[in-house]
């Protein structure tokens, strides 16, 4: 099985914190980190040629918001990666939230003929725009393409241009799964605890929803990750665990090896 981690800042944001996140990614056989990009927060870019210098397979996922930045920026970014070492980038085009003025700027300054429509079909519209002029430019040295979401004109975009899909539960519980033509990679909140009930209470006492975690023993989400794989034909996941179990570095190091010893189990 191949394991993706979504990074919500459970380490320091400095270059010495993030180098320390890759290397011990790296050394518990993580496939990729998925990293956010925004108009604001860090520019994980200008770290990606420190992150590969130290590691030597591991993959970095960029989750890239359009109205953000330009496909024609984000391309010249790619390239230059590419001739650094290519095959060690992925993108992940996000339709979803906008800041509302930054969105307002965006469509009412670069894309006029959308802006007048409804606001989460305009996200949408402007991500068909963006994927379309990136693949143009990347041509050959187009990497994956990742897409996520719940919406039917997303998953008609998706099927249009995406490699890879980040299958949430929502998707699963919308029974829209099977409309998606791409690869899929299940996207996992994992509650590792002693027991099932010690994972419920901390589920419980945290103000998060059992429907949105697999959760128990080790043993117990092992089980429930292979159930997951057999079920929907993927081998492939990535773990979206919520903040508060990042913000201890003992549970973090639980789930990393935690990940490490599931991917040895098939």
């Amino acid at each position: 099985m191949k394991f993706n981690w979504m990074h919500r800042y459970e380490c320091s944001e400095d270059s010495k914190g993030l180098l320390q996140m890759v290397k011990s990614f790296e050394d518990h056989g993580v496939e990729s980190v998925l990293l956010p990009y925004g108009s604001d927060g860090t520019d994980y870019f200008i770290h990606i040629p420190d992150f590969i210098k130290i590691t030597k397979k591991i993959n970095f996922m960029m989750a890239i918001r359009p109205y953000s930045v330009s496909p024609e920026y984000i391309t010249k970014s790619f390239k230059s990666m590419n001739n650094f070492e290519p095959n060690r980038l992925s993108i992940n085009v996000v339709a979803g939230y906008f800041d509302s003025v930054e969105e307002d700027i965006v469509f009412k300054k670069y894309h006029r003929e959308i802006s007048e429509i409804d606001t989460r079909e305009k996200r949408v519209a402007l991500c068909d725009i963006w994927i379309k002029k990136f693949i143009e430019i990347m041509d050959k040295d187009l990497p994956r393409i990742w897409m996520v979401g719940t919406s039917d004109k997303t998953i008609e975009i998706a099927n249009k241009y995406a490699t890879d899909f980040l299958v949430t539960q929502q998707l699963i519980n919308e029974n829209k799964i099977n409309k998606i033509k791409a690869k899929k990679c299940l996207v996992i909140n994992p509650i590792i605890k002693n027991s099932k009930k010690e994972a419920l209470e901390y589920i419980y006492l945290n103000g998060l929803r059992e429907e949105d975690t697999i959760f128990g023993s080790l043993n117990d989400v092992i089980g429930q990750i292979n159930y997951l794989s057999n079920k929907f034909n993927t081998d492939e996941f990535l773990s979206l665990s919520p903040t508060l179990i990042l913000n201890s570095r003992r549970l973090f190091n639980l789930l990393a090896n935690s990940i490490a010893y599931m991917a040895c189990c098939k």
